[in-house]
Parts: C-alpha cells; structure tokens; sequence
C-alpha cells in the first residue's frame, strides 16, 4: 500500500503562523499497518513513527526544523515534507507534500491630514486614517471606545474614516490603536495619534479707543478706533 502525507492539515491549514511556530505541529498520513514511517525535510529528520492498525499514521514535530528553518526570508517560505515508509517485507516507498511557514506580518498607519493638527472643519468632515499592511490584512482600529473595521487590497493599502463623534472637541489628542491581522493569522499593533484643535479666540481691546477708551461728541461724528 502506497504512503500518504497530508501536509494541507499541518497547523490546521497547512500554514505555520508565528503563534504556532512556537510549539509542535502535527503531519498525518496514511499507509499500510505496521510499517515505519520517517519524515524529512531538507535533509533533517523530523520524526519516526508506525502506521496504525487502522492504516493511518500521525506525527508531531517542531516547525523549526522545516527545511533547515529558520534560515529563510522573513517574508516566509515553504518547505518540502517526505514521508518515507518501509513495510515488513522491506519495502520502501516515499511521497512529500508542503507546508508554508508565515511568522511575520507588516504594518504601517498614519493619520491623513497636512498640518498633523484636526481643525473644526477637519473634524466636522471626519479624518482619515491610512495606512499599509500585507494583501488581504484585516485591520481592527480602536478609537474613541470603538473599533472601526477595514481590510487591505491586493496592493496592501487601507483606509478608515473616523467619523466626528469619535474626535473629541476643544484641545487635545486624538490616539487609536491599529492592528493588523494577516491571511496566516499574525498580527501586527501600531499606535498613532494626532493633535487636535477646535477652538478659535478673539479678544476686543475697547481701552484704547479714541486713545483713552472714551468717545466723546466730537469723536462720535468723525468715526473712532
């Protein structure tokens, strides 16, 4: 009976995100019961195990040792599995299937406003938050006691508009939480805030007009500053 391996499974999806690279993952299969299975990839040894009398075999092992991991782009990669079988007449037969390692994701956001400072017409209209992440991210901004919702293009690019109830009036700081959750499940926090500033003032100095802050009959009829 010829081996399998079902590498799709490995990590529920066939993906290794960094939460899950930090513990064992496990590789099923089938093949004919009794024989021994070992599994490899690049070169090392991930395990040995038998299959069982039901004709399946599982295997737990460390994603660190997935094709000589971690020497690989930060970016990801993906390695080769083997399952090697040997049944008890000596037979060997050998098949493979890949699993992708994903321990990183990216994130960059920022306010879109010129002069960094939310006016009251800026605030009236709402302001705009912007920002990058991998393709098909989900972006989770909390701001204000509430999460507004966006997800990356096929570019990275995002944007979420805050609405003016959520832009405190007045002098102060507007601040939000960003995270990006990619498709392999890593997240990624930034905070940003920006300040923000309402109000206008307008003082009258009535002491200096006519030069004595009093206007008298005559000055009345020509006009005064």
């Amino acid at each position: 009976q010829a081996v399998t391996i079902d590498t799709g499974s490995v990590a529920v999806d066939g993906v290794v995100n960094g939460a899950e690279y930090g513990s064992d993952v496990t590789v099923t299969g089938t093949g004919e019961a009794g024989s021994a299975i070992t599994v490899t990839s690049g070169g090392l040894t991930l395990g040995t195990t038998t299959v069982a009398q039901d004709g399946t075999w599982t295997l737990d092992f460390s994603p660190s040792l997935i094709d000589g991991a971690p020497g690989h782009s930060e970016l990801g990669y993906t390695g080769t599995l083997t399952a090697t079988a040997v049944d008890a007449a000596g037979n060997t037969t050998s098949t493979s299937g890949t699993v992708t390692v994903d321990r990183n994701t990216s994130l960059f956001a920022s306010f879109d406003d010129a002069d960094f400072v939310v006016n009251a017409s800026e605030r009236a209209a709402g302001v705009t938050l912007t920002g990058g992440a991998e393709p098909g991210a989900t972006i989770a901004v909390a701001i204000g006691g509430q999460t507004l919702s966006a997800t990356a293009d096929n570019t990275g690019a995002w944007s979420v508009t805050v609405p003016p109830a959520l832009i405190p009036e007045g002098v102060g700081t507007l601040g939000a939480s960003v995270t990006a959750t990619d498709l392999a499940g890593n997240t990624a926090t930034q905070t940003v805030s920006i300040a923000v500033d309402t109000q206008t003032a307008v003082t009258v100095n009535t002491a200096t007009v006519e030069g004595d802050g009093v206007v008298n009959a005559t000055e009345a009829q020509d006009g005064f500053v």
